[in-house]
């Protein structure tokens, strides 16, 4: 910021310093204080949200050291940028938009100070159902000796976007936040097993059975199941959302030996999979909300462009020479959208994209060239994806 450092002994509180030698300590984020009893201050919380995903590459492999501590610099300095590794050990940057993805890939360089490629931008989505699955349906441990049962039903959009507040691991308290924030106090709210995945609470699993001998031994194993098939599901290898998972029937061995975690984990993971697609699958896709301010004469042009990427045009209005709009789009289908409004525009539109909710893309599974279709086919290829889409190759019989 300055254009020189200066070393200081102290400095008057408001003001900004710059201090060395923690960034191997402190990630991101953090409270550095010399008293005992002090609270840590609240991590910002940005109104958008990293979900533009890119995979990175080192062009050399003789680079990838100083790729990867670039990448370790990248995101300690950007406190909204994201920085994962995929299951083929790609880097996958997560940023907000467009525009943040440039100044991240131009600081990634500077950084790295090496050549890197860039795959097209993804973003993130989330998968759920659409129709409850009254059938129950079963899975068996790999030793064939313990079975799980549960059927699977939708949540209400108010319990969904609330879950986060009711979060809690004392079943008590949580019937009192469920109480607070929801209004609900049902008999099941009692019965929650857990809310998963644990990191971000977007589904529940209800315990529905009566008197299932050994069941308190494996609830932590049937949870983490739960945590893993809800944490990467059936479809793309997304989060699900919205579903509650009713366990119905569990059958398990006398012998402890024999109901361990790798007996349990699996089948409850790939009933849970299983079970969303039984239900009929939808794709929850994020929707930017979009501000837009042209000269009149190239605001049908923009309206045009806005239309043609699946916009929904909320409203339009003129302010003196300028003509504003206001439209949702979703992600995937504003990448190039600035270059081709500048274009339209001759370089006079004024774009502003924010993150506004997660909504259901249209079509189905069924529909291979629908929205919803063409989205998972390109998704599952970019992945490498090739779990089945089929329901009934996840459940086991009697």
């Amino acid at each position: 910021m300055g254009k020189r450092i200066e070393s200081i002994s102290e400095c008057p509180a408001g003001n900004i310093v710059a201090i060395s030698g923690i960034d191997a300590t402190l990630k991101k984020t953090g409270t550095i204080t010399t008293c005992e009893n002090a609270y840590n201050i609240k991590t910002m919380k940005f109104s958008v949200a990293p979900i533009v995903k890119v995979a990175v590459i080192p062009k050399e492999k003789k680079d990838l050291n100083k790729f990867h501590e670039g990448l370790d610099k990248l995101g300690k300095s950007d406190p909204l940028c994201v920085i994962e590794f995929n299951e083929q050990g790609q880097a996958i940057v997560g940023c907000a938009g467009e525009l943040h993805l440039e100044i991240i890939l131009s600081d990634l360089s500077d950084f790295a100070n090496c050549k890197f490629k860039v795959e097209p931008p993804q973003c993130s989505y989330y998968e759920g159902i659409s129709a409850p699955v009254e059938k129950i349906r079963m899975t068996k441990s790999s030793n064939k000796h313990n079975r799980i049962s549960m059927t699977a039903e939708c949540l209400d959009s108010e319990i969904i976007d609330n879950l986060y507040k009711v979060n809690h691991k004392d079943p008590k308290e949580r019937v009192r936040l469920f109480k607070e924030h929801l209004n609900v106090s049902g008999e099941w709210v009692k019965k929650i097993m857990s809310l998963c995945p644990e990191e971000e609470p977007l589904n529940m699993l209800v315990d529905e059975t009566k008197g299932i001998q050994y069941l308190n031994e494996v609830k932590d194993h049937i949870n983490n199941g739960m945590k893993q098939g809800t944490s990467y599901g059936p479809i793309l290898g997304e989060k699900v959302r919205g579903v509650r998972f009713n366990l119905k029937d569990v059958v398990l061995h006398a012998d402890s030996i024999h109901r361990g975690a790798n007996q349990i984990l699996n089948p409850v993971e790939r009933l849970c999979r299983g079970l969303i697609l039984d239900g009929s699958p939808v794709i929850y896709e994020p929707i930017f909300s979009l501000n837009l301010s042209v000269v009149k004469t190239y605001g049908m042009a923009c309206e045009t462009i806005i239309k043609k990427r699946r916009g929904l045009i909320l409203d339009t209005y003129q302010e003196g020479d300028s003509h504003k709009i206001e439209a949702t789009i979703p992600v995937v289908a504003s990448f190039g959208m600035n270059k081709e409004l500048r274009e339209a525009s001759k370089g006079y539109a004024y774009i502003n994209l924010s993150l506004s909710h997660f909504d259901v893309c249209p079509g189905s599974l069924d529909k291979p060239e629908s929205v919803m279709g063409t989205i998972v086919q390109n998704v599952r290829d970019y992945k490498k994806i090739n779990t089945k889409l089929e329901s009934s190759a996840y459940f086991d019989t009697l």
